[in-house]
Formats: C-alpha cells, sequence, structure tokens
C-alpha cells in the first residue's frame, strides 16, 4: 500500500469514527452538541484533505468554516470561476452557498456559542447528514483524483516538463515560463490540479538528479514554475538537496537566488539554518 492509499484509508476510518460521535449525540437527544460536532466534522475532514494533497496543517488563521471551504475547493478543482461548464459551477456555487448555511447555524445553534434558538431534532438530523453526505461527496471526489492521476501519468507530466525545459526557456524568469503556451498547454492536460502539481515538486526534490549546470538550469525553472505551491517542507527539502552540490552554488548555481526569492516573497518558510546560510554566502561575496 503507498502513502496515499494509507492517507484514504485513514481518512475514511476517522469519517467512520466521527459519524458514530454525531449519532451517538443525537441519541442522546443532545441536539445543540449534534449539531456542533456534525459541523466539527466537516471541519475535520476539510483539514485531513489539505494535509493529504500539501503535507501542510491549514493555518490557524482560517477560522470561517467558509475560509477553510475556500482553500478546499481550489486544491480539489470545485471553484465555480474555475469551471466552464454550466451544470457542475451550479454545483459548485451550491456547495459553496451550502457551507455558508451550515455555519450560521452552527453558529446560531450549537453548543460552542450563545444559543439563539434551541435545535429540534430534525434540525441536528438534518445536519449530520448533510455533513455526512458532504463529507462523503468530498473524500471520493479526493479519491478520484488519485485514480485520475497513476503514478504512470504524473511521470509522462514529469518528462514531458523536463523536456520543455531542455532548451533555452530553462533560462527564462518566472512570469515568462508561466505566460508560456507549450507549458501553459502542458499543465491544462491535467487543469493544474494542486495533486499532480505536488506530485510533480515531490518527483523534482527526490528524484532530478543535478550533475551539470544544464541540469541546475532546469530544476530551478521547474522550481519558479511550482513557486506558489511551496511549502516550508519543500523549501527546506530544496536547500538540502542543492547546498552541498557545487552544480547548484554559486557562483553559477541557482539555489542562492532561489533563496532570495523566497527571502523576499515568502520569509516565513525559511529556517533559521538557511538564514545562517544565505548571510554566510553574502558575507563571502564582499
Amino acid at each position: 500500500m503507498n502513502i496515499e492509499e494509507e492517507s484514504l484509508k485513514k481518512l475514511e476510518k476517522s469519517l467512520q469514527v466521527a459519524e458514530r460521535k454525531i449519532q451517538e449525540r443525537i441519541d442522546k437527544k443532545d441536539y445543540e452538541g449534534a449539531i456542533t460536532a456534525s459541523r466539527t466534522f466537516l471541519e475535520g475532514v476539510f483539514h485531513n484533505i489539505y494535509f493529504i494533497l500539501l503535507g501542510n496543517p491549514i493555518s490557524p488563521k482560517y477560522n470561517d468554516l467558509r475560509d477553510k471551504w475556500n482553500l478546499i475547493k481550489k486544491l480539489l478543482s470545485l471553484d465555480p470561476e474555475k469551471k466552464s461548464d454550466q451544470e457542475l459551477k451550479s454545483l459548485c456555487y451550491s456547495i459553496s452557498s451550502m457551507i455558508s448555511q451550515i455555519e450560521n447555524i452552527t453558529n446560531l445553534s450549537g453548543d460552542k456559542h450563545f444559543t439563539l434558538l434551541v435545535p429540534k431534532e430534525y434540525l441536528a438530523n438534518f445536519m449530520a447528514e448533510i455533513s455526512k453526505s458532504f463529507s462523503e461527496f468530498l473524500y471520493h471526489r479526493l479519491k478520484f483524483l488519485y485514480n485520475q492521476y497513476p503514478q504512470e501519468k504524473v511521470d509522462l507530466i514529469y518528462n514531458s516538463l523536463i523536456k520543455i525545459l531542455d532548451s533555452h526557456k530553462r533560462g527564462w524568469e518566472r512570469d515568462e515560463l508561466l505566460k508560456d503556451e507549450e507549458i501553459n498547454n502542458l499543465f491544462l492536460a491535467f487543469e493544474k490540479d494542486s495533486f499532480v502539481i505536488r506530485k510533480l515538486i515531490d518527483k523534482f526534490i527526490g528524484e532530478y538528479e543535478i550533475s551539470q549546470y544544464r541540469e541546475n538550469d532546469i530544476f530551478f525553472a521547474a522550481v519558479r514554475i511550482f513557486f506558489d505551491f511551496l511549502s516550508k517542507e519543500y523549501v527546506n527539502l530544496i536547500w538540502k538537496k542543492c547546498k552541498d552540490n557545487n552544480q547548484t552554488c554559486p557562483p553559477y548555481g541557482g539555489l542562492l537566488s532561489f533563496m532570495h526569492d523566497i527571502q523576499k516573497l515568502k520569509p516565513e518558510l525559511l529556517s533559521q539554518d538557511m538564514r545562517k546560510w544565505i548571510n554566510k554566502l553574502k558575507k563571502q561575496k564582499t
């Protein structure tokens, strides 16, 4: 069983456990608790999906259920603004509206807040069922993405991107790369799906060999393309992969330039060791 399958199995098991807990509250006539548990259950699914796809927890700054949904819908390609099919677009808008109503109902009737309404059994049952159904939909959507893009397909996309970058394009800046028709056509083939992008980043960091400057250029061109998707963990892995490689370090390698970009645009992703490394190289240059 691979990591993806294990993650899905864990999520499936957590769904079953949470569903039982909600039903136990309803059976005990704790309807306020059941409504709160339904919302918490849905929130937990969002966190699990986010972690499976990006390898990081959702930032604590996203407190509202609607804000968390806005993150998840992009990861699962359920953002109505990105859909051209009118029926699917309408469905995505309806889901977002439903999430907003779940947030409102839990604020009015849940036991986490001052209760303005005394919840009835039918409302608790409705919240339990809608949270369960929606979570199952997201689970199957996530499972579909894993099946839609098996490793063989990811490998094909990975090799195609390397072939594109093994040209004068490897020296392009990020904006030029993102506007390139050939690169965009490749990304449209998988709808710029974040799952595939994460798999591509994993392959470049874990598998791409850098034994000459040309390969250095190709690697960091790919990193520039994926810049918006980089997490603290990814930056750390890139740094460790390249910091002791004479093909990726100054004067011709791309690591220092990449770290400067991170320092300027995403400083929160830098560790203390990375900052010391950057400062040490700056002193050597002066």
